[in-house]
């Protein structure tokens, strides 16, 4: 279980990370070419299920 955590805490973080890169650094990105600028639905998508994935991968507790 110990590497179910960190395979979803860092892969949660690493969408959260993606997300925001996206979202307002990337200027070739799909956001950029479509005309619109900041998030849009697919980007908080993406941080949402970091999000997500993150918080489950702290709060996953051991078993017995």
């Amino acid at each position: 279980m110990k590497i179910l955590r960190i395979v979803l805490v860092v892969g949660g973080l690493a969408l959260i990370g993606y997300g925001f890169y996206s979202g307002f650094f990337a200027e070739t990105s799909e956001v950029m070419e479509s005309g619109s600028s900041g998030l849009n639905n697919q980007v908080a998508g993406m941080i949402g299920v970091g999000l997500l994935a993150s918080v489950a991968g702290l709060f996953m507790g051991r078993r017995r």
